[in-house]
């Protein structure tokens, strides 16, 4: 009986990575703050407890105030650009919980082969904000 091959699969999606200094950098950074600040106007969605409100901290560039928002489940609200995509999940800062599951479960492999393997993060977002 052959024995299986196990093969490792990688992702390159990503652009390299370019570095920006000065006054570059500086206006980036105030490009995003500026459209990071819009309001969006929206509708709160708890995923992880469904019909209850979260209490949900924003705070993403140094001018900006501390803020602690208490949001309903259902409920329409007017937030800023930037609380919008953290509640999404998008970017580094987003809410969301990651488990990770075996890659693979079949009763056949060896316990030496499953560890080899990688396992597979799950990442399940736990607020949604959706803007009209």
């Amino acid at each position: 009986m052959a024995k299986a091959k196990m093969r490792r699969t990688v992702f390159y999606d990503a652009p390299p990575a370019t570095i920006i200094t000065g006054e570059a950098a500086k206006k980036k950074v105030d490009q995003a703050r500026i459209e990071d600040s819009e309001k969006v106007r929206g509708k709160f969605i708890n995923m992880k407890n469904p019909g209850k409100s979260a209490k949900l901290p924003y705070f993403k560039y140094k001018t900006d105030v501390w803020k602690m928002w208490t949001l309903e489940h259902g409920k329409e609200y007017e937030i800023p650009r930037g609380f919008s995509k953290q509640l999404n999940g998008i970017g580094h800062d987003g809410y969301t919980e990651i488990k990770y599951a075996p890659a693979m479960q079949a009763p056949a492999r060896s316990m030496d082969e499953l560890k080899a393997l990688d396992p597979i993060p799950i990442v399940t977002p736990l607020y949604q904000f959706v803007e009209f």
